[in-house]
């Protein structure tokens, strides 16, 4: 129920009647007794959940605290009944992989007050908008079409860029890669407009000036202008990306003598060579810890860091879904919410034998 994201309360209304029901056509009245005495009322759902969840974080805090490092995000966001929760992942190594999972998510005092103020502002600006009579002329006008086809093209290669930084299993160097590659992009597309040449790059913009007058100058200098904007943004939010890779022998600390050395005793070895053809980069570093901890060390520090907030995001997804109106009192979501995406399962044979039959009341 927990991870299908499901009120307790079904347990007792529906999938019990559904047990009952199979039990007597398959395996008789006997059964039906039997199966009538499992209780699944929304307190004992609620209890079991509650007991998987404290297993899972057991065994979670275990691999953390193992781990030779470990890096946490956190995020938080409004629920259904206007309450703030805080929702915190933990990134560590555990069995020679890099692995993240839900901490904790906590119900916080007070709400987002900022939030509630952009609702606020965006509805009035929109409603502003609605009352400019000169709207229609606006979307009619050619320069404006060129303009709005423009960021058409513009957000389609942004939120491709975004997709490539979504998911899981990701690290911090990879997305360095692509976020360095997406403003060499940039800066090429800037050189084709200057030249003519953009017709591939903004094929929305080609068609919308084939049947109006064409590009003007004003607005070719307007998207080179936004373009080296944009460049600006990118090297002023990623100011170290264009930095020689912290990966290399040369940028470790000079006073850490010994990690230069084991560096070089593990650039030739034949043995690592052969796993790091063979496993991911994640995988390789947390796979050396036991042969070169300190080299292993300093490289697990980069790579454990959240890439993205991709896991808090897909997180408050599964708390919309599991805080519904109809759900709107629940307000300690965690034990459900570690359920719905925690990737480490719990011992159910030990929380059993923990356990004694109850019969239902």
């Amino acid at each position: 129920m927990a991870k299908a994201k499901k009120p307790h309360s079904i347990g007792e209304t529906l999938i019990k009647p559904c047990l009952v029901s199979c039990a007597g056509i398959l395996l008789g009245e006997s059964a039906v007794s039997k199966m009538k005495q499992v209780s699944l009322s929304n307190d004992t759902v609620k209890s079991r959940i509650f007991d998987m969840s404290c297993n899972t974080k057991s065994q979670l805090l275990a691999k953390v605290k193992a781990s030779p490092v470990f890096a946490i995000q956190l995020d938080e966001s409004v629920d259904v009944a206007n309450l703030s929760q805080l929702i915190v992942f933990v990134r560590y190594v555990h069995d020679q992989s890099i692995e993240e999972d839900l901490l904790f998510c906590r119900p916080l005092e007070t709400t987002t007050q900022a939030a509630d103020v952009m609702q606020l502002v965006e509805v009035t600006q929109f409603l502003e908008q609605r009352n400019k009579g000169d709207l229609k002329a606006a979307v009619s006008d050619e320069v404006f079409q060129c303009r709005l086809a423009f960021l058409a093209d513009m957000f389609s290669h942004l939120n491709e860029l975004n997709r490539k930084l979504q998911g899981v299993d990701s690290d911090i160097i990879g997305h360095r890669d692509k976020v360095n590659a997406f403003v060499s992009k940039l800066e090429l597309w800037r050189g084709k407009f200057e030249t003519g040449r953009s017709a591939t790059v903004f094929p929305t913009l080609a068609r919308i000036s084939e049947t109006a007058s064409g590009v003007s100058d004003v607005l070719k200098n307007e998207v080179i202008i936004h373009l080296n904007r944009l460049l600006d943004e990118f090297q002023h939010y990623f100011p170290d990306f264009k930095s020689d890779n912290p990966m290399m022998v040369d940028n470790f600390p000079k006073e850490a003598e010994d990690i230069e050395e084991q560096f070089l005793d593990l650039v030739h070895d034949s043995a690592a060579k052969a796993v790091f053809a063979e496993k991911s980069l994640n995988a390789f570093w947390a796979t050396m810890h036991g042969s070169y901890p300190r080299v292993a060390v300093a490289a697990l520090t980069l790579l454990v860091a959240f890439p993205s907030t991709y896991l808090c995001e897909s997180a408050f997804s599964s708390m919309v879904e599991i805080k519904t109106k109809s759900r709107n009192r629940l307000i300690d979501l965690e034990s459900d919410l570690r359920c719905t995406i925690s990737k480490v399962e719990p011992n159910i044979e030990a929380l059993v034998k923990a356990k004694q039959m109850q019969k239902s009341h």
